[in-house]
C-alpha cells in the first residue's frame, strides 16, 4: 500500500475580525497532539495561527530568536527558514514565500499561519472537521515508498497467513491505484457534466466493491499471535478506502450535500495518511524483527 496524495485542504474557520482563541483547534504532528505550553492557536482574519515552538521543535528544527531584529530562523539538516515578525513572508534557504497573515507575536510566543508552517515544512497538513484536528504528517512519513523485504519465518502458519495477505493486497491494489490515480484527476479537475459524474459514480462503486470483498477475505484469515497487528491495521486502511469511495456514491445519489461530501473527505484524509504510517511500520517490524 502506499499513500497517494488526494486531499488539497484550506485550514480555515470562520472570520472574526480580531485575534481569539481558536480553543477547539488541536494540533497533532504525526498522530501525536501537541501540547502548547504558553499559547494556544489564535484565529486572526479568518486563519488559525499557530505557536512556531511545539510545532517545528517536535519536527526536529532547531529554533534561533535574535530580539533584535525580531527575526526567527528555523534549521533542520541544509534547510534554513528565516521568519521576520510583521512581515507576509518567510524565507525558504534565501527564497521569498508570500504569507496571508504576516508572522506576529502573542503573549511572548511566534506565530505563524498553519499553511505557511505546512509549505515552509514541506508537510502534509489535514484538517478533520469532526475532532477539529489540524494534523501535520512529516515530510519523511508522506509519499513513503512501501517497505519492502522478506518476512522470514519457519513456522506454517505464519508463512500461509502472509502469502495469502499479500495475495489479497495484490488484488486490491489492481483496483486501489487505479482509483486513487482518478480520483486525483477529478479532485484537481473537477466534475463537469452528468457522463463524468456516472462514471465517477461506477469507478467508486467498484473500488467500494473491491475494498470490502478484500476485508471480508482478510477477516476470515486466522492471523498468529505476531501477525494480529499487520492484520488489523490492513483491515481498517481498506475499509477507510472504502469510506472515500462509499462517500463519492453518496454524494452522486444525493444522499450526502457537498459539504456533508468534503468534511467527510476531510475527515477520512487524516485517519488514511496516519493508518499509512501506522502500516508501514507495523510492515518494518515484522522484516526487521
Amino acid at each position: 500500500m502506499k499513500l497517494r496524495k488526494f486531499l488539497l485542504t484550506a485550514f480555515a474557520v470562520a472570520a472574526f475580525g480580531t485575534a481569539c482563541y481558536a480553543q477547539d483547534v488541536n494540533v497533532s504532528i504525526n498522530g501525536n497532539i501537541v501540547n502548547f505550553q504558553n499559547q494556544k492557536p489564535v484565529v486572526v482574519e479568518g486563519r488559525t495561527l499557530i505557536p512556531l515552538r511545539g510545532v517545528f521543535d517536535n519536527m526536529g528544527y532547531g529554533i534561533d530568536w535574535n530580539g533584535e531584529t525580531k527575526t526567527v530562523t528555523l534549521t533542520k539538516g541544509s534547510d534554513a527558514i528565516t521568519i521576520n515578525i510583521g512581515e507576509s513572508c518567510y524565507y525558504l534557504n534565501g527564497e521569498s514565500h508570500a504569507i496571508d497573515v504576516p508572522a506576529q507575536i502573542i503573549n511572548g510566543s511566534t506565530m505563524l499561519p498553519l499553511r505557511a508552517i505546512s509549505d515552509a515544512s514541506g508537510t502534509e497538513v489535514l484538517w478533520d472537521a469532526e475532532t477539529k484536528i489540524a494534523t501535520i504528517i512529516a515530510p519523511e512519513l508522506v509519499d513513503k515508498e512501501p517497505i519492502t523485504g522478506v518476512v522470514t519465518t519457519n513456522d506454517q502458519s505464519e508463512s500461509d497467513f502472509i502469502n495469502s495477505l499479500t495475495a489479497i493486497n495484490n488484488e486490491f491494489n489492481t483496483t486501489a491505484i487505479g482509483f486513487m490515480d482518478y480520483f486525483n484527476q477529478i479532485n484537481t479537475e473537477g466534475i463537469n457534466s452528468e457522463e463524468e459524474l456516472q462514471k465517477a459514480i461506477t469507478a467508486a462503486s467498484d473500488m467500494k466493491s473491491a475494498a470490502d470483498t478484500a476485508i471480508g477475505k482478510i477477516n476470515a484469515l486466522s492471523a498468529p499471535a505476531s501477525y494480529q497487528n499487520i492484520k488489523t491495521v490492513s483491515v481498517e486502511y481498506m475499509q477507510l478506502i472504502s469510506d472515500m469511495a462509499g462517500a463519492i456514491t453518496d454524494l452522486g445519489s444525493g444522499k450526502i450535500s457537498v459539504d456533508e461530501y468534503m468534511n467527510k473527505l476531510n475527515t477520512i484524509g487524516t485517519q488514511l495518511a496516519l493508518k499509512e504510517v501506522e502500516y508501514q511500520n507495523a510492515m518494518k517490524s515484522l522484516i526487521n524483527g
